[in-house]
């Protein structure tokens, strides 16, 4: 008997459970249609926490309230629950939600449109200790595809005339890593910040000869195409277009 009574409480707590996806991917019902939705970026910026997600497409659409879609996030910091305040939407493409709130929650869950369906978990804030997958949840976190995290090598050539700069570029599943570049005998090697925001990155020149360094990157068939302008404090900027490769990683 006791051993009946503990395999209902296990059911019931499994059927209790929320919908978590392991893979950052739920199904959503609207109005009968289900929608899969995947969550392609979960980051701070400018400030704010925005969320990214892909597949709504065909649920949004003109209500008598207003637009409607399959589902809005929820983000959730210990006992507190926050609703996005807005989204930015893109016909075709991921939608990105913003919140009035400067710090990652520790879950994120979909709010369907439809009143009678629950919400499902989509995103919490820490993979497992030892998990396979610790970087590749940090990269979705930072909103950074795995596949750019590892070492690159490249070479910088002026846009408008003079010498080149090497350079080696480590990233981070988190975006952050460091910027080293050789130039006419001359080396330096700083720490730096790579963004999904606006595809920005930004090197940290407070220990540097230059007055500041920054620009915007773009992956693309397996090159790492940057786009940099160093500043120097004498007022002297000098633009450069690197294209760089992966290093083989090792195990």
């Amino acid at each position: 008997m006791n051993k009946l009574v503990s395999m209902l409480l296990v059911l019931l707590l499994l059927l209790a459970s929320p919908a978590l996806a392991a893979d950052g991917s739920v199904d959503v019902v609207m109005e009968g249609a289900t929608y899969h939705l995947t969550l392609t970026g979960v980051e701070i910026a400018e400030g704010k926490l925005t969320v990214t997600v892909e597949g709504f497409g065909e649920t949004l659409r003109m209500g008598a309230n207003g637009w409607m879609i399959a589902a809005w996030p929820i983000a959730h910091f210990g006992d507190e629950a926050i609703r996005a305040d807005d989204v930015n939407a893109i016909v075709g493409g991921p939608f990105t939600f913003n919140f009035e709130r400067g710090e990652l929650p520790d879950e994120i869950w979909m709010d369907p449109y439809d009143e009678a369906e629950d919400e499902v978990l989509i995103w919490q804030a820490d993979a497992p200790t030892g998990s396979d997958d610790a970087g590749s949840d940090q990269a979705v976190a930072a909103g950074i595809p795995p596949e750019i995290v590892g070492e690159w090598h490249g070479t910088g050539t002026p846009k408008n005339g003079g010498p080149s700069i090497d350079l080696t570029i480590t990233i981070g599943a988190d975006g952050s890593g460091e910027y080293t570049f050789h130039q006419s005998g001359y080396y330096e090697s700083n720490p730096f910040m790579l963004s999904r925001d606006g595809n920005r990155f930004s090197v940290n020149t407070d220990d540097s000869q230059l007055g500041s360094c920054e620009g915007t990157w773009a992956l693309e068939g397996g090159i790492l195409t940057l786009d940099i302008v160093t500043t120097f404090p004498n007022g002297g900027s000098y633009a450069y277009t690197a294209e760089c490769v992966q290093a083989a990683k090792t195990d």
